[in-house]
């Protein structure tokens, strides 16, 4: 994609700025990211001082994450293949919701990060009623079935019940979510994506609780810990 399209997704997606200084700040360690699918998002970690590791259940993503010369295994979230305390970041974006032990996932990712690690989730959320239509009519995304639909509230009472204290987040997505359609099917009607990005950056200001996906920057819970 061409980087002027990049710099207005960019704007609307401010996660990944938020992504990039979590990783930062866990230099040197390990990073995993859980149903890293083709490697798109552990590329952009490119150039940081962490030793990347993906997991895909897939065999066509995981060859496609390969032949970006990434390091990437095939299994799930519910049974990792690594000892305790391995990673100093956890990375996971747009998967828990199909998957149905999501509790067991949790509970993975929480054993297999360092005490002073963080685990950044990005997920979809139900709080957007034309998000809530589309799911009922369409529950399958991309091949991959849609296991569960929370809203906002649900997943902070989810990390909190899995031992985890919300350090940051964000809700973002209005609409735009449904634009992205077209150029997916259609990559020319791409030069309009900077008008969505700005009358959806607007749409949030005013409808911020109508937000279709959210972030978190999560920590182990201090007193379970102790």
């Amino acid at each position: 994609m061409h980087p002027k399209l990049l710099y207005f997704r960019y704007k609307l997606f401010r996660y990944r700025a938020v992504e990039q200084a979590v990783a930062r700040r866990q230099g040197g360690e390990r990073l995993l990211d859980i149903g890293c699918g083709d490697g798109e998002n552990l590329l952009r970690f490119d150039g940081l001082p962490l030793h990347r590791v993906g997991l895909e259940v897939s065999f066509p993503r995981l060859q496609t994450a390969r032949r970006h010369g990434l390091d990437v295994l095939q299994a799930g979230g519910e049974r990792l293949p690594f000892p305790d305390g391995a990673f100093g970041m956890v990375y996971i974006a747009h998967v828990l919701h199909h998957v149905a032990e999501y509790e067991r996932v949790l509970a993975e990712m929480g054993r297999v990060l360092a005490d002073d690690g963080r685990l950044f989730i990005v997920e979809t959320v139900t709080d957007n009623p034309l998000l809530r239509l589309g799911r009922r009519l369409h529950p399958v995304w991309q091949g991959d079935e849609v296991e569960a639909s929370w809203r906002f509230a649900d997943l902070k009472r989810i990390f909190a019940a899995a031992g985890f204290e919300i350090e940051e987040y964000g809700r973002y997505n209005i609409f735009f979510f449904l634009w992205e359609m077209l150029p997916l099917a259609f990559w020319p009607f791409e030069i309009f994506t900077p008008i969505f990005v700005y009358l959806d950056l607007l749409l949030e200001k005013i409808f911020p609780q109508y937000a279709a996906h959210a972030y978190f920057v999560l920590r182990k819970d201090e007193e379970r810990l102790s």
